[in-house]
């Protein structure tokens, strides 16, 4: 009998910075890109601190990368995104992933009003999007907040 992998995989929706590949690789090494997904009634949000967050809205969806992470990634990222000062909190969300839906751990800022990018911050997400080739809708939208600010 196969024993159990104490230490699993994780699924990761990634919306912001983190679907650059080449942020990913330096803050997950390890970590496999698997596919596009998107999170239903959920909106993507530039918020006061500069940097994205999803926030809950009917009818809206929300794009992103999902990766495949270790444990030990998962730690990586819970130190990147600010766990310890209260900047995001985790949490696992269904995503649909190509015509079905599966679980995800992914991170919601503890910010969520509305506010400006940083600088060069909606670059890296678009160089992730270019680089995978997600579709327009996506790219137009990230390229919509590149255009008011």
């Amino acid at each position: 009998m196969r024993k159990k992998n104490p230490y699993p995989k994780i699924f990761y929706f990634a919306y912001g910075s983190n679907i650059n590949k080449k942020q990913m690789l330096y803050r997950c090494n390890g970590c496999k890109f698997i596919y596009y997904a998107v999170c239903l009634n959920y909106k993507f949000l530039i918020n006061k601190r500069g940097v994205a967050t999803i926030i809950k809205s009917k009818g809206k969806k929300t794009y992103g990368i999902l990766w495949l992470i270790s444990q030990k990634n998962l730690k990586n990222l819970d130190h990147f995104e600010g766990l310890k000062s209260n900047r995001y909190y985790r949490k696992i969300i269904r995503v649909k992933f190509k015509e079905k839906f599966i679980n995800a751990v992914t991170y919601f800022s503890t910010n969520n009003n509305e506010g400006t990018p940083k600088e060069k911050y909606l670059e890296l997400i678009l160089e992730g999007i270019n680089y995978f080739k997600g579709n327009i809708t996506w790219k137009n939208e990230i390229k919509n907040w590149k255009k008011n600010y």
